[in-house]
């Protein structure tokens, strides 16, 4: 299905993205930063789907996008650095920086899909600045996995071109690619790992490693 975010009531479009992934579906769309391949991240088939869509190595975990700081509590262990971080980069500045945090055991809220992490016993999760992004995510009630639209190895899709390029033979009642345009941002993420009760930085991305080290420092 091809679906334009412009041409239609954003509340109509939310809920046909997210009533798709409900349904073990996927959506490709554009996140804050590139386009994303979204799928329910508690749905294992779904999960898997996406791993055998984007041709992604097992063994490397996806990413993870919540609706709101509460939701994350529900499911990982966040500590006073990892809270900090997030209020800041995403709540005040709105950037786009991912935050790999441990996963909370026993978890009896959100349970992840086990091919999210990879075999590991962390997450990377991600707040996005896109209202269409928290609007799916909030009615869905679940978080979504979202790794960049692409082929493994390939440059990510920053426009719908070239998401269409890249997924459009999918293309069904369960798989929508949505026209939103250009990327505003071509980076990928930045990447903070915060699991280790220290932080180091796992790629640089439009947030730079010295914006985050002064956070850090002043904390």
């Amino acid at each position: 299905m091809l679906l334009g975010m412009y041409d239609q009531n954003l509340v109509s479009f939310v809920s046909k993205a997210a009533s798709a992934i409900g349904e073990g579906g996927i959506v490709v769309a554009p996140t804050d930063t590139v386009y994303g391949l979204l799928a329910d991240a508690t749905n294992q088939t779904a999960v898997k789907n996406v791993f055998r869509i984007k041709q992604r190595p097992a063994s490397k975990p996806l990413p993870v996008l919540i609706c709101n700081i509460a939701m994350a509590e529900k499911f990982l262990k966040l500590s006073y650095e990892a809270t900090k971080v997030a209020h800041h980069f995403w709540i005040e500045e709105k950037r786009p920086l991912t935050i790999v945090v441990s996963l909370l055991e026993p978890c009896h809220e959100i349970v992840l899909a086990e091919s999210v992490r990879a075999g590991g016993s962390t997450v990377a999760i991600r707040l996005p600045n896109s209202k269409f992004l928290v609007d799916v995510i909030t009615k869905l009630g679940r978080p979504l996995v979202a790794p960049s639209a692409n082929i493994h190895g390939q440059p990510p899709a920053t426009n719908y071109h070239s998401a269409v390029t890249a997924f459009g033979h999918y293309i069904s009642d369960t798989f929508m690619i949505v026209d939103g345009g250009t990327s505003e941002c071509s980076l990928s993420s930045t990447i903070i790992d915060c699991s280790r009760g220290s932080y180091q930085i796992i790629r640089e991305g439009p947030v730079s490693e010295n914006e985050i080290v002064e956070f850090v420092r002043s904390l």
